[in-house]
């Protein structure tokens, strides 16, 4: 968006009448001159500004995160919270998660950019914590990403009844995007069987769409051994589903996240305008439902940048050409999209808050089921409910296009641990914890799914 563009909209978005109007047109002002500034000065916060190379060593630098803290802003002021949207949207700083009055997390990595926060919080409550990351090797994301993938071959390998290793296309830097499918074939008793037995259905779960929520690759890694070994805690769900799990949806961005920046979020794309160059697309704003919507960015730089299109990037369109691929094969189930943090439990919307899908009060029963069961094992709370009204508005998300256009109804987003002490930097003693209680709660909610007779 040209910058007098975004002047007109940022100051003339709603009357600014009386003191408290006045308060919100400084407020915009000063969020005005502070991206124009940016501009000037390259500096474009969670897209990295870049030369026409695409080469990642001659425009990327691994951050410094030694002295950086992470503030969680928690306000009534609407003046203050326009600001931080208007933030959020333009990329300045990086927000983790549209603001909001329950409270906001914002990642401050210099001097600078604090004095930008300071400036907006006027008489807000300032809570801050120490950010500790630990460094990786320059080649840890490419030995991880092996690792993954030579596992789940090895799972084919020896597994060759239950599991098939499928490649559903390539990122955006050329990187092979893998599902692994887990079936059971039909035991004897049912080869025998007169009577009429359950038609076996879908289950698809994704991990890593942003690339920083680490602990989801954990988790979905987990589900596919418990399923493989036939463990205890899901016996039985393979005599109803075929399950397709996607470990890590953003290859390019989870490589990034290892090897330069722990906590880069989005795709690896780099985009360009006739002033900017910032990378990568938020793939949780990408999907084809209602796409273009409220909490989606217009701006390359923004941590919510939604695309020029609706499936414009190679890492959602594959997913999409494999699932219209899979159609009259596969009948969905569920669908279950593992982020972090929040340790909340949601269904569609994210693009509106008016209206409730058709068959929500049965997906929350479901969830209800999977929350209590997730719970039972190591007492973590969970909130149940839409993701618009428990977070924020955001349109393009993966949960509303299975729901809206594949037609399943039991689609989730799981926001797993914690509530924002570690947010996306999750020490390593949590992880057993949460992948055997994500898998506990959606094990349950499976099984809570009414079966369908053939």
């Amino acid at each position: 968006m040209h910058i007098s563009t975004f002047a007109t909209k940022l100051i003339n978005r709603e009357s600014l009448t009386g003191r408290n109007g006045l308060a919100l047109f400084i407020n915009r002002l000063f969020v005005l001159i502070l991206i124009v500034t940016s501009v000037i000065n390259g500096k474009c916060t969670n897209g990295d500004v870049e030369s026409r190379s695409t080469n990642d060593e001659d425009i990327d630098e691994t951050p410094d995160y030694l002295n950086s803290r992470v503030y969680r802003i928690v306000t009534n002021s609407s003046a203050v919270l326009s600001s931080l949207a208007e933030l959020y949207d333009s990329g300045i700083l990086d927000i983790w998660g549209m603001p909001s009055r329950t409270g906001t997390d914002i990642l401050i990595s210099s001097q600078e950019e604090e004095s930008i926060l300071m400036s907006i919080l006027s008489s807000t409550d300032r809570g801050k914590s120490d950010l500790m990351i630990n460094s990786s090797s320059p080649n840890s994301g490419d030995n991880f990403l092996l690792k993954i993938t030579e596992w789940m071959e090895n799972l084919a390998k020896f597994y060759p009844e239950t599991t098939t290793l499928i490649k559903i296309g390539e990122s955006w830097e050329g990187l092979p995007m893998h599902l692994m499918k887990i079936s059971a074939p039909p035991s004897e008793k049912e080869h025998n069987s007169t009577q009429k037995s359950f038609q076996k259905r879908g289950v698809f779960i994704d991990a890593t769409i942003h690339a920083r929520e680490w602990v989801t690759t954990s988790v979905a890694t987990w589900v596919i051994k418990e399923l493989v070994t036939d463990s205890p805690s899901g016996q039985g769900l393979l005599d109803r589903y075929d399950f397709y799990i996607a470990p890590i949806l953003n290859p390019d961005g989870y490589r990034h996240s290892w090897k330069l920046n722990r906590l880069w979020r989005k795709s690896r794309r780099s985009i360009s305008n006739w002033l900017i160059a910032c990378r990568g697309v938020d793939l949780n704003r990408n999907f084809g439902h209602e796409w273009g919507g409220q909490g989606a960015s217009r701006s390359s730089c923004s941590s919510s940048y939604r695309g020029n299109a609706a499936f414009s990037e190679p890492e959602t369109r594959a997913v999409k050409e494999w699932v219209e691929k899979m159609k009259g094969e596969v009948d969905w189930a569920a669908y279950f999209t593992l982020h972090s943090y929040g340790q909340k439990w949601m269904t569609p919307w994210g693009y509106t808050n008016t209206v409730l899908p058709r068959d929500y009060r049965e997906m929350i029963r479901v969830a209800r089921i999977g929350t209590r069961a997730l719970r039972a094992v190591h007492g973590t709370e969970y909130e149940v409910g839409s993701s618009s009204d428990m977070l924020y508005l955001a349109a393009g998300g993966s949960d509303d296009w299975w729901t809206g256009v594949v037609g399943v109804t039991y689609s989730y987003t799981l926001e797993l641990r914690d509530t924002g002490l570690w947010g996306f930097l999750l020490p390593s003693s949590q992880i057993q914890d949460t992948v055997e209680e994500t898998w506990a709660g959606i094990a349950a909610s499976l099984k809570a799914i009414p079966t369908r007779l053939v």
